[in-house]
């Protein structure tokens, strides 16, 4: 499979009698195979009822990625986290820079359901120390928005108190004089709690 960000095409979940079927056999191949986040992908983990936006792209008539605009009940109701439990191909995973023409076709459409919704930002999250992912990726976010930050340190963006619940935060305020509400622990503080 050749990867051209062109020949993307974008579903929406008011069109998920389009792609549910597909989406359906993807989730199953995930969790029959040996990808360590699995378990996001299950019932539990990704039910789709309970997605604000879900974004499926297709790439010649297969699935290659996913991801969803959700708010938890831990979140203050004003926010969401957009490419939720965000899955790529392994088919093109890899492929030297795919990783943002996929986001941001993802993207568009969860920021514009946010802003429906009359939320006041909306965040991406990511586990451990990934500074060159959010070097990436806020470099290439900043070109089509510059409100996008990199927050600095590590956010509570999940209830509980083990390493994953401690995450990377990028912002994206859509609302003047936003603040965000999440308990923070800096870089040095989650080193020594985690032995990291």
């Amino acid at each position: 499979m050749k990867f051209q960000p062109r020949h993307l095409v974008l579903k929406t979940k008011s069109q998920i009698s389009q792609w549910y079927e597909d989406f359906e056999s993807v989730r199953q191949s995930i969790l029959n195979s040996t990808d360590h986040n699995k378990k996001n992908y299950d019932f539990k983990g990704l039910n789709l009822k309970e997605q604000e936006e879900f974004t499926v792209l297709y790439l010649e008539r297969e699935i290659v990625a996913f991801s969803s605009l959700y708010c938890r009940d831990y979140y203050p109701n004003n926010i969401s986290r957009v490419l939720n439990r965000i899955w790529k191909s392994p088919k093109i995973r890899y492929v030297h820079q795919s990783y943002w023409p996929l986001s941001r076709k993802m993207l568009l459409p969860q920021i514009k359901k946010a802003h429906l919704l009359n939320k006041s930002a909306v965040f991406i999250s990511i586990e451990g120390q990934k500074k060159r992912w959010l070097k990436r990726f806020i470099f290439e976010a900043k070109k089509e928005d510059s409100r996008w930050l990199v927050l600095p340190g590590f956010y509570k963006v999940a209830p509980g108190d083990d390493k994953s619940c401690w995450q990377n935060v990028i912002l994206l305020p859509l609302k003047k004089n936003y603040k965000f509400q999440f308990p923070h622990i800096s870089e040095n503080e989650w080193q020594r709690r985690f032995g990291v």
